[in-house]
């Protein structure tokens, strides 16, 4: 009856293992997914004339990181799950 009982202890006891580390590796994975960048694209546009705006700056908010628009007024930018873009 010991020896039963000894192997239904260490039995939970790599359930419990395997469990916590089936837990600690889906986290480690939902985190990397939010960490990974996304391409934004866009397009600045005149309000009035609806026309692209060359040069107009787009950074993401808090950071040095930015692009430019081009000459079509259109720009495209590597930016973290969250992120606010400021133009």
């Amino acid at each position: 009856m010991k020896t039963n009982r000894l192997f239904i202890q260490m039995k939970s006891g790599w359930f419990a293992i395997i469990v916590i580390f089936v837990i600690v590796l889906m986290a480690n994975v939902a985190a990397a997914q939010e960490a990974t960048p996304q391409k934004v694209t866009g397009r600045v546009t005149d309000l009035d004339t609806n026309d692209g705006m060359p040069g107009v700056s787009v950074y993401i908010k808090g950071t040095q990181t930015g692009s430019t628009t081009d000459v079509n007024g259109n720009y495209d930018i590597s930016v973290p799950k969250g992120s606010t873009l400021v133009f």
